[in-house]
């Protein structure tokens, strides 16, 4: 039976653990090949490995998602390696600290703000 992600390419972010890790697994398991990023070497190089080790092509990437010329590159590496990519998951997200409102400082909400939603703007726009 083939899989809906069957021959597709696919990018995931956040993809060295939690639910990236689980979701690009799933999708390798489905007959994706997967384009992997995150700021976790480590993370991604382990994903990678479950990947290669059970289901097939994994590729990975240590990228920032938040930064536009880091997401512009990272696509251009997709297109170079597998010709095409037909689907993303924008999974990367960060929480911030735990602060009272009053004591949080801006430059946390702003980085927040660029990974959790900018970077799915940049994903989607690229």
């Amino acid at each position: 039976m083939s899989s809906l992600f069957s021959n597709k390419v696919v990018a995931v972010t956040g993809a060295a653990s939690g639910i990236g890790r689980a979701i690009a697994l799933g999708l390798a398991r489905d007959g994706a090949t997967v384009h992997l990023a995150d700021r976790d070497a480590q993370g991604l190089t382990q994903t990678a490995d479950l990947i290669r080790a059970k289901y097939g092509r994994a590729f990975t990437t240590e990228l920032d998602v938040a930064s536009e010329p880091q997401v512009v590159g990272w696509i251009e590496q997709i297109n170079a390696a597998s010709g095409r990519l037909d689907a993303a998951f924008n999974n990367a997200g960060i929480t911030g600290p735990a602060k009272r409102i009053e004591d949080y400082p801006l430059e946390d909400f702003q980085r927040v703000i660029a990974v959790n939603l900018q970077s799915v703007f940049l994903g989607m726009k690229y």
